[in-house]
């Protein structure tokens, strides 16, 4: 916030911009700001994006992440090797 701060007043200072032009850029950032934090809200509360997590230490021997595959991979197998921290539970509203 205090780098926006000056960057916006260094633009008044040097004369290369009017502070209308400065106000209006920092009320497009807060707008974009809240627009996004709005989003990350609605998916926390309704896309339920959360951090998987490992299965409980009572869960069968097949519930258990396979060991890694040998070799490069690739083709039809390469979106398989991708594996990512978060995982995505939609579910409509009401």
């Amino acid at each position: 916030m205090l780098l926006t701060f000056l960057v916006g007043a260094s633009r008044v200072y040097l004369g290369v911009h009017y502070p209308t032009d400065v106000l209006g850029g920092w009320a497009t950032g807060l707008v974009w700001a809240l627009l996004c934090w709005s989003v990350a809200h609605l998916l926390g509360r309704y896309g339920k994006l959360r951090e998987k997590r490992p299965p409980p230490d009572d869960a069968p021997d097949d519930a258990q992440p396979s060991p890694p595959r040998d070799g490069a991979g690739g083709g039809a197998d390469a979106a398989a090797d991708i594996s990512s921290p978060y995982e995505v539970e939609m579910r409509s509203p009401g």
